[in-house]
């Protein structure tokens, strides 16, 4: 049976590193997918029906990536049992990774659904493996506090990427649009190999 680490907060550095670098996509997808699906993929004019037409199509394809998601998750008990939770982490966040810079390269709209499907399957390990791996690496009595300054690892991303997008772009074209997604795609691809330094750690707690 594991045992959880000497130091619990140095034990959590890798993964508020994942974290940092995963949300940190995660956020500036949420920025980013508007104006790179309205004015990259579907090239649509500002205003009107052309701006619903937009709306739709975002709507649906979040909709689509958070249900893939949702569903996804009842297979993470079984997958955990058979494949280390750090590495089924790394894969998915890197499958997430392609599909966010996918939508920095595709030209049709069809493809959408394949950049989304991919995303779906990186945010649900980035919504559920990162607690698990952490309930491995801190004292069973003290889960409840770490979890709480756990919290953190997603607020801190949200505070850098606003703070840099403010700072850095005044204004949001069909280019500037695609690099927020490779940007994004970088960032959860840096989670991803990173998320590879805890399978050690995680051995090195049994």
């Amino acid at each position: 049976m594991m045992q959880p680490a000497a130091s619990p907060l140095r034990a959590l550095l890798p993964l508020f590193a994942v974290q940092f670098f995963c949300w940190s996509g995660m956020f500036l997808m949420w920025i980013g997918a508007y104006p790179v699906i309205t004015l990259a993929i579907l090239r649509l004019p500002p205003g009107g029906a052309a701006t619903r037409m937009g709306m739709v199509t975002l709507a649906s394809s979040f909709a689509w990536y958070a249900t893939l998601s949702g569903l996804l998750a009842f297979l993470l008990p079984n997958l955990t049992r058979r494949i280390e939770p750090a590495l089924l982490l790394a894969a998915a966040t890197a499958i997430g990774a392609c599909g966010l810079a996918g939508l920095g390269l595709i030209e049709h709209p069809a493809l959408l659904i394949a950049c989304f499907t991919a995303l779906g399957v990186g945010w649900c390990a980035l919504s559920n493996l990162p607690y698990t791996i952490a309930g491995k690496l801190v004292p069973e009595g003290e889960i409840e506090h770490w979890f709480r300054v756990f919290a953190f690892s997603s607020i801190l991303p949200q505070l850098a990427v606003t703070g840099l997008l403010i700072t850095a772009i005044s204004e949001i074209d069909a280019t500037v649009a695609r690099h927020i997604m490779f940007a994004a795609g970088g960032a959860m691809l840096t989670g991803s190999l990173t998320a590879l330094l805890l399978r050690r750690q995680l051995r090195g707690v049994a």
